[in-house]
């Protein structure tokens, strides 16, 4: 079965979840119903399943958006998008959403989308097989080493340069959050914090951001999901 790739700019992505998320703010909603929300809203346009997840790793009260991209899944026609909601938080227990939180939900749902439909990508033009060009560390210590390899794992290099691109092109060119030209990314940081700013995986991937952005302003129409080629 041939796929096509799909594009998804990432205005288009944020006004969308935006519109729903924000409807949400002032409403107290327990994380169980709130990842029923999320699923329902997400799969409306992407093959999606949100799941709940708590961990005592966060903060009482925090949370975050992990995501994944199962090949298998997709090669077999299912939904092949995971998004896990992790909390520090019981599951019925209410949850306030402020602007805050409904900012920070479209936000990070915007780029996990924008990461794993890259994953989707790579993995239909390579039928559904692994990446065999992996990245080999050689540092001593055994943490860092593990988070190079993840890192510089060129599927990953080419997913994250694709949402951190988004992040910038959002807040720089659409919501005036910021007017400096260095690019800030909690995910640009995971890279500084592995390799430092010199390592040749840092600069591969500053150059993908760069060259993603003019991407985005390129192809930007701002109104529908669109078919078509992305920067290699």
């Amino acid at each position: 079965m041939e796929h096509k790739h799909l594009h998804l700019n990432p205005v288009t992505e944020y006004e969308t979840i935006k519109d729903w998320v924000f409807k949400l703010i002032g409403k107290e909603i327990t994380p169980r119903n709130l990842v029923k929300v999320l699923g329902k809203q997400l799969n409306k346009h992407h093959p999606i399943r949100v799941k709940l997840a708590q961990t005592n790793d966060l903060d009482e009260g925090d949370w975050c958006i992990g995501a994944e991209y199962d090949p298998g899944l997709d090669e077999a026609g299912k939904k092949q998008f995971i998004i896990d909601f992790i909390i520090n938080h019981l599951k019925t227990k209410p949850l306030l959403i402020t602007e805050q939180v409904a900012g920070k939900l479209a936000f990070d749902l915007t780029e996990v989308l924008i990461h794993e439909y890259e994953h989707q990508r790579q993995y239909r033009n390579r039928r559904y097989k692994q990446n065999k060009n992996l990245y080999k560390s050689t540092h001593q210590n055994i943490k860092i080493k593990q988070d190079q390899e993840y890192l510089g794992n060129p599927d990953e290099i080419e997913a994250y340069g694709m949402n951190i691109a988004a992040r910038y092109y959002l807040m720089e060119y659409k919501l005036n959050i910021t007017n400096e030209k260095e690019i800030h990314s909690p995910d640009l940081e995971t890279y500084y914090k592995a390799f430092g700013k010199q390592h040749a995986v840092t600069k591969q991937l500053q150059e993908k951001i760069k060259e993603n952005i003019e991407y985005y302003k390129e192809n930007d129409n701002g109104k529908k999901r669109k078919y078509f080629k992305r920067p290699r």
